[in-house]
């Protein structure tokens, strides 16, 4: 079984990005593709500089993927988790985070802006690195992505995915087909890579792929009651909900089995949610706290929701 582990981080005062929806097509586009049981996604949204090298030690992926921003100077810009701020990480220090990690990585994918030199840096130690070499739009960096991963879940050749995926911004009219570049370890052939399918799950192992979203009911309830006694941020509740439900609502046997209606409006209620989130955490820090506890009761609201939808498709 192949990981992606899936990074991302959109700090206040930055430019929005609809970083969970590239994760969420990644996602669809991978379990349509025909090695769609070699390969397991991972997620973790607004992600800092502190936790970098706890989440690659947790989840040790053989393909790690980030999105977000990258500044002018090709530092990734990662947020920080106290001020909600920007955090910038420059292309050395990543470079020798992947002199000790990227034995054991077989693809780096920084879908940012001006992500060219890291992807250099980072060659020198992973054997495929795919940057940025200019500014790139949100709808470029979504359908380069996509179609990318879904071109590796067909099996074709690192260097294939990469051109397939350029051909489809083409396609698309979409004018930046040049801006992403990819990057090789001395003496290695993209064209000849294909990331090794893993062993096939056995019906147990498929069983539990994706969370029993049932179980999360009561433990959601609960920490909704520490929501409104203040002993939980919105932030920490979303966290503990987000990735078992978008695992979830990613397999298509558990979407049939709730219905459509039922699966979107799920999906709908938690990326309000994460709106909610995003803009709870640009208010408090720029100290406008009298909007930010609109935006936090308007949250406890979509939070209700969630857990009622969640009540509904467990009855």
């Amino acid at each position: 079984m192949i990981t992606i582990l899936f990074l991302s981080a959109n700090p206040a005062a930055t430019d929005p990005l609809e970083l969970i929806k590239e994760c969420n097509i990644i996602n669809e586009k991978l379990r349509s593709a025909t090695n769609k049981g070699d390969f397991k996604l991972e997620q973790r949204h607004d992600i800092s500089i502190k936790w970098l090298i706890e989440e690659l030690l947790n989840y040790n992926p053989q393909i790690l993927h980030f999105s977000g921003h990258g500044s002018p100077n090709s530092s990734l810009i990662f947020k920080n988790e106290n001020t909600g701020q920007i955090e910038e990480l420059p292309p050395s220090a990543l470079s020798n985070l992947f002199k000790i990690l990227g034995h054991k990585i077989d693809l780096v994918f920084l879908n940012a802006c001006y992500s060219e030199k890291q992807a250099k840096a980072i060659s020198k130690h992973v054997n495929c690195v795919i940057g940025m070499s200019n500014a790139v739009s949100d709808k470029a960096a979504i359908e380069f992505a996509s179609t990318f991963y879904s071109s590796l879940g067909f099996g074709k050749s690192v260097k294939e995915a990469f051109e397939l995926a350029k051909v489809q911004l083409e396609l698309l009219g979409i004018p930046e087909s040049k801006t992403p570049d990819l990057k090789v370890k001395d003496g290695m052939d993209p064209s000849k890579i294909v990331i090794p399918r893993g062993d096939k799950p056995s019906g147990d192992d498929k069983i539990n792929e994706s969370p029993n979203i049932c179980s999360l009911v009561d433990g959601l309830k609960q920490n909704h009651q520490k929501l409104l006694m203040q002993k939980m941020t919105i932030r920490e509740l979303f966290e503990t909900i987000a990735d078992p439900i978008f695992h979830f609502l990613s397999d298509p046997i558990n979407k049939k089995k709730i219905g459509e209606v039922k699966s979107n409006d799920l999906n709908l209620l938690l990326i309000n949610l994460s709106g909610k989130v995003r803009e709870y955490n640009n208010l408090t820090s720029i100290g406008n706290d009298d909007k930010a506890r609109i935006v936090e009761n308007q949250s406890l609201v979509v939070a209700r929701d969630i857990i009622e939808k969640l009540d509904e498709i467990c009855r």
